[in-house]
């Protein structure tokens, strides 16, 4: 069974005439976890602090985060920030804080990792670098085109991470950590939709939802010319269209929206009329934070 957590910050004290006792919690049994840009999970999913003591990685609770970045519990209830634990957290080497599935129910940290750092003194300060890669060495070109058919009058439909005319890869991307994985998006007009995952620029997506047709060469995009989605219209000009890179957890219990942590964007440029050489620009924060022991 997993180790019984308490997940919360204030001792209640009693206030009664008859007076009454509050069992102190012993020093370095107590976690502050303060985690940013931490997108909110669903289906299930949770986010998971650990903390390595002996080797061994250690369960300091499960949380996840609402709409508005508030810390919650695995049912929505607001909750604080400090997390009770049953071991001594001062000989702590290192903290993690991972993904864990819904199905997830054994006592181990997931593949998926979001935050790592070594313990300095009585606290960490983990990083998405650390645990996953470093995203600020990614570089994402594109062009606009429709190679997935025959017809050249139409090149103002599609979006490809390849370049112009030969579709040869254009984006640089490191390699992921485990557990994660690329995936391209298009903000339509009823929603964000997703033109396929990746974890290598070089190779397919895997999937082509809107031109159903594989594609003959090893850039990962999608054309807009087949099975639109409800309240969208095909063939589909992209131009003034935002498109977007997100990692995603794999297995990913987020299917049909992205995750949450975008990196990269971009609008098409107006009246585009395909084989253009375009680029995305860096944006967003990574996920972040702090875990002192108290």
């Amino acid at each position: 069974m997993r180790i019984s957590l308490l997940l919360a910050a204030v001792l209640v004290l009693s206030a009664c005439d008859s007076g009454s006792s509050v069992e102190e919690i012993p020093q370095y049994f107590q976690a502050q976890m303060i985690f940013e840009n931490m997108p909110p999970l669903d289906g299930g999913a949770a986010y998971e602090g650990w903390a390595q003591v002996d080797g061994a990685w250690m369960s300091i609770g499960r949380f996840n985060y609402d709409e508005n970045g508030r810390l919650v519990d695995l049912s929505g209830r607001l909750i604080a920030n400090t997390f009770i634990t049953e071991f001594d957290l001062q000989p702590a080497t290192e903290i993690l804080v991972t993904i864990e599935g819904r199905r997830d129910a054994d006592l181990d940290p997931s593949d998926t990792h979001v935050l790592r750092g070594a313990v300095v003194g009585s606290g960490a300060a983990p990083t998405f670098t650390e645990a996953v890669t470093d995203l600020s060495t990614a570089v994402v070109n594109y062009t606009v085109g429709t190679p997935t058919d025959s017809d050249p009058s139409n090149e103002s439909f599609g979006i490809w991470l390849g370049t112009p005319g030969t579709y040869q890869p254009a984006a640089t991307l490191p390699a992921l950590g485990a557990g994660w994985q690329y995936e391209l998006w298009a903000e339509l007009s009823s929603g964000p939709a997703s033109l396929g995952k990746f974890t290598d620029p070089a190779t397919r997506d895997s999937a082509a939802p809107f031109s159903n047709q594989p594609e003959t060469f090893a850039v990962p995009g999608e054309s807009f010319v087949e099975n639109p989605p409800a309240g969208e219209t095909f063939p589909l000009d992209v131009s003034g269209l935002t498109i977007f890179l997100t990692v995603e957890p794999e297995p990913d219990d987020f299917e049909e929206t992205p995750y949450g942590i975008r990196f990269h964007e971009a609008t098409v440029p107006g009246a585009v009329t395909g084989g253009e050489s375009l680029s995305m620009s860096a944006t967003g924060a990574l996920p972040m934070g702090t875990v002192q022991f108290r």
